[in-house]
């Protein structure tokens, strides 16, 4: 995978099939999915909600860990999950693991819906029948 020098169309297709390490996503996250139904100790996050209301996302994962945290405490997660901070972070943006040498790092503009700047509508699609 990380000497992998096709183009986003064949690597749509490779992971729509699983032809990628770990095999479908969608697999891996059902798993965890289901069993967040019925555990406590499972909390999924989503990006989007990330964006909505950042301080109010932070205090859900400090809740779920049973963590309080003080105003500056908050204030400096605040400031260091931004997403200009984790991106130009390289301990989070992982631009010197597996990258090919000229391509942008694995954080790319922190916008909901970026998405539908890639996807074909066929694309889009395809992804909704199978997720």
């Amino acid at each position: 995978l990380f000497d992998y020098t096709g183009d986003w169309n064949d690597m749509f297709e490779r992971c729509m099939s699983g032809q990628i390490e770990f095999g479908h996503w969608y697999k891996h996250v059902l798993g965890w999915w289901e069993a967040a139904k019925t555990r406590d100790d499972i909390l999924f996050l989503f990006y989007e909600d990330f964006i909505a209301d950042q301080e109010q996302y932070i205090q859900k994962v400090a809740d779920f860990l049973n963590v309080t945290l003080s105003e500056s405490e908050m204030e400096r997660l605040k400031e260091v999950t931004s997403f200009s901070s984790m991106k130009d972070n390289s301990q989070t943006n992982y631009n010197h693991v597996g990258r090919r040498p000229g391509l942008p790092g694995f954080m790319r503009k922190g916008k909901v819906g970026d998405w539908q700047d890639y996807f074909t509508e066929e694309q889009n699609n395809k992804f909704d029948e199978m997720y």
